[in-house]
């Protein structure tokens, strides 16, 4: 979106409308197929609904909260980081932001490979490690290589699997 808005102004937000315009399309067309797909797993499974787990589940919870809280400050602090602090324009603030989300993506799909093989509390305790470590460090950051380099740590840390809750 920045370097559209950049290169054509304000303008150049219309170039998003042809990828929303699949999107939509695509999700149109599949729609019924993914309710069905989802309706026909429910059934195969054939498990009841169990137990009510509320102390795992209060666990869980806090983790997700902790970690969203986390992850949402991150999306302002970073752009404003780059542009008050390291002294660099607007547009790398939110080109740095861009990475951010796009390997933040890949890191979760990325995590949850490795919580398979590794698992899930272990992937959790060894994300939340890094977590705090790249904060400390990032804080201390002086200039924008320094930076860059400890974001990719920061996103790692933001590999938390989905987590399987036992029925």
């Amino acid at each position: 979106m920045t370097a559209a808005v950049s290169i054509f102004g304000l303008a150049g937000t219309l170039i998003f409308i042809l990828p929303e315009i699949i999107i939509c399309i695509l999700l149109k067309k599949y729609y019924n197929d993914l309710k069905n797909l989802n309706g026909n797993i429910a059934q195969k499974s054939g498990k009841s609904a169990g137990v009510d787990q509320w102390r795992p589940f209060m666990r869980l919870t806090a983790v997700v909260i902790g970690r969203s809280i986390i992850f949402h400050g991150f999306n302002t602090f970073l752009a404003l980081y780059w542009i008050h602090e390291l002294g660099q324009s607007e547009a790398v603030g939110n080109t740095v932001l861009s990475v951010y989300y796009a390997i933040s993506a890949v890191s979760v799909l990325i995590g949850g490979k490795l919580a398979d093989t590794f698992g899930y509390r272990t992937m959790i305790k060894i994300s939340f490690a890094m977590l705090l470590t790249t904060i400390i460090l990032l804080t201390l950051a002086e200039n924008i290589y320094a930076a860059a380099i400890l974001i990719l740590p920061l996103l790692v840390s933001f590999t938390l699997p989905p987590v399987k809750i036992k029925t």
